[in-house]
């Protein structure tokens, strides 16, 4: 079980502490994302070493905001007692945030329950695996990330 925190200010994102190389930093869940994103400045200052594959390109994202992305792998992510090597990374600037991930790290777990506070603030909890109240879940058929 991972604690999830909320904003004070009614924000209903989800936070957590995540490291990215030896950064300690809160990271948003983004549960419709597939990558882990950075921003330009924050990975820059924090000298993260992000191998970019590719050339930079411009997407539209869900703000209805184009962003300067990059693709690239990041040789090390950490989340609670999950170690990854070599994870599926985007740069992004204008950042959103200055780290998010998504679905390629939430499922490598076969269960994921999230257990949110009726309002948000205060904490919440994810709960991994079959664990707490996902024993009692729906398991998923064949889910994966397209490439």
């Amino acid at each position: 079980e991972l604690r999830l925190f909320f904003a004070e200010n009614g924000d209903p994102r989800p936070w957590t502490v995540v490291e990215v190389g030896d950064e300690a930093v809160w990271a948003m869940i983004d549960t419709g994302g597939y990558t882990v994103d950075l921003g330009e400045d924050w990975a820059r200052e924090a000298g993260v070493s992000f191998r970019p594959v590719g050339d930079s390109f411009h997407a539209l994202d869900n703000d209805s905001v184009h962003r300067r992305r990059r693709n690239g792998a990041l040789p090390n992510f950490r989340w609670g007692a999950l170690q990854l090597r070599n994870v599926t990374a985007q740069i992004l600037k204008p950042p959103t945030v200055d780290v998010s991930f998504g679905m390629n790290i939430l499922l490598r777990y076969g269960a994921v329950c999230f257990s949110w506070p009726d309002t948000p603030s205060g904490s919440g909890a994810l709960h991994l695996g079959t664990l707490g109240p996902c024993r009692r879940g729906v398991a998923a058929d064949r889910s994966f990330l397209s490439r």
